[in-house]
């Protein structure tokens, strides 16, 4: 079974180092170039100097590691050794020497003009390091290739026979521009496995929790943390979008942000109200992470009366029943001004941990506060549409979000095979450049940074299709919005774009050459 995947960053990587290669390999070629064009002679005679030093510097390095094994063999001594070196080495400035003065005459048979390539031992040591740097990225993609292959295997093995393809594809398009294969396979298999009924049932679960996770991520919860959430879902008894969807909710109404509550709520399965451990997770977030377990633990102890009689007690006399609910007896708590070591020790509550546990959920904070949290986990959870309003809301005060999130998605769409091919490699460096030089330039609090979108939030991408540079430009699902541009904004994306392409067509002979 073959797999298409995408590493965008680290294929932006691998390209950026071949880009340096095809940067350094310009440095010895660019001044006898346009010579290569007049004269066969010329090109045959060039290309015959660069073989002959290629050669020689092979044969240099092997002579180099025949005499290292001699010396290690002891066969030869020191001495011998440093005058056989500077022989090579001798014999190897002679050969590159040779060559320079070989190109300066044919050069020179075409007009007398000088060639300026000057010291070409050293830009060809320069290119060779930066080959080096390509193969070493070349190697780390084939590491993550490898991680990806892992992640992938443990998903599709559990998969019934003559889907495994197909469920495959569907992880590989939920995932795309949002998370990393190996990773969304693997987060996809743990949240399959925790779901209850039928395999069908389970992958159609994890299929939708996934959607939600991804959507949750471009509003501050990390896809790890949601599928997290995802799992911790089926202990509490709640489907796990809308887990996801009160964990924004608690972190956007506690201001402490998704990314927090999702890593204090390791213990919300103690509790008997999932949403009440959402919002304990809110007021607890921020707290030490070593902490957050055991004070969640300590205060879910308490709250449900398993702890010694006085607490017990102490909630009768306040009128609550023995079977009453968590949320009602931390309501109780802080109607009551619970929040010191002594109001907590006179009711019971003696234990340091449960002391300190009650105390960060109550001090300094009341009763209308934690219900202004359940609320909003209230609407989160019964909204399907929450996230989506959220990420539209975001986008609406910060214009570059929505830039970005578009861009990723639409580089997103391209196979990762396809992007090894030269004509890929152009279209990719064209458009991270054009809109990498552009918002250098140009800050999202900037006219450019506005202009770009309308009063209803639609950004207009008609200015970069007209930047089209060999066959290349840049594709949004919003493309056909179009609207009057600010003439300084256009002249702007237009004078990026020429020197863009200017770039891109100067470096053109070099990849086509470097692809044959």
């Amino acid at each position: 079974m073959s797999v298409t995947i995408r590493f965008a960053g680290d294929v932006n990587d691998l390209l950026g180092k071949q880009d340096s290669v095809r940067k350094g390999t310009e440095q010895i070629t660019d001044e006898w170039k346009q010579w290569l064009k007049q004269t066969k002679e010329l090109d045959q005679s060039a290309r015959k100097v660069l073989r002959d030093i290629q050669t020689d510097q092979d044969r240099y390095n092997e002579k180099l590691r025949e005499l290292n094994t001699l010396y290690k063999a002891g066969r030869i001594n020191a001495e011998q050794f440093q005058r056989a070196v500077k022989q090579a080495q001798t014999e190897m400035n002679g050969t590159i020497d040779k060559g320079q003065h070989g190109l300066g005459s044919y050069i020179g048979k075409l007009g007398g003009v000088a060639l300026a390539v000057g010291g070409i031992r050293e830009a060809w040591q320069a290119v060779l390091e930066v080959q080096r740097e390509a193969i070493e990225a070349e190697r780390r993609l084939a590491q993550k290739s490898n991680t990806v292959a892992e992640g992938i295997a443990g998903f599709v093995s559990m998969q019934p026979a003559g889907q495994k393809r197909a469920r495959l594809n569907e992880v590989i398009n939920l995932a795309r521009g949002n998370m990393e294969i190996g990773a969304a396979a693997e987060m996809f298999q743990s949240i399959q496995s925790a779901a209850p009924g039928t395999d069908a049932q389970q992958f159609a679960v994890a299929k939708k929790a996934a959607a939600e996770i991804f959507a949750a991520s471009r509003v501050g919860l990390p896809a790890d943390l949601g599928g997290e959430l995802a799992v911790q879902a089926f202990n509490v008894g709640m489907a796990p979008e809308q887990m996801i969807r009160a964990g924004v909710a608690a972190g956007v109404a506690s201001k402490r942000g998704p990314k927090e509550v999702a890593r204090a709520a390791p213990a919300m399965g103690l509790f008997d109200d999932p949403k009440l451990a959402m919002a304990v997770a809110g007021q607890l977030a921020g707290v030490d992470a070593q902490e957050v377990k055991s004070l969640t633990a300590a205060a879910a102890r308490t709250l449900s009366g398993a702890e010694q009689q006085p607490v017990s007690e102490w909630f009768g006399s306040m009128g609550l029943a023995a079977n009453a609910t968590m949320a009602q007896r931390l309501e109780m708590l802080q109607k009551q001004g619970i929040d010191t070591v002594a109001e907590m020790s006179a009711v019971g509550i003696n234990d340091s941990l449960q002391q300190r546990a009650i105390g960060a959920l109550t001090r300094g904070q009341d009763i209308q506060a934690l219900g202004t949290i359940t609320q909003a986990i209230d609407a989160a959870v019964s909204n399907p549409n929450y996230l989506a309003q959220m990420r539209k809301e975001n986008e609406r005060d910060v214009p570059s979000m929505k830039m970005s999130r578009l861009i990723r998605e639409e580089e997103s769409k391209r196979d990762e095979l396809e992007s090894f091919s030269v004509g890929a490699q152009e279209r990719m460096l064209f458009e991270r450049k054009l809109y990498n030089n552009l918002f250098e330039k140009n800050s999202e609090t900037s006219t450019f940074g506005f202009q770009l979108f309308d009063e209803s939030g639609n950004l207009d991408y008609g200015a970069f299709n007209r930047a089209k540079i060999m066959g290349t430009y840049l594709r949004t699902a919003e493309t056909q919005v179009n609207f009057e541009m600010d003439p300084i904004v256009r002249e702007n994306i237009r004078a990026e774009s020429q020197k863009v392409a200017h770039e891109m067509q100067r470096r053109k002979p070099a990849i086509q050459k470097q692809e044959k």
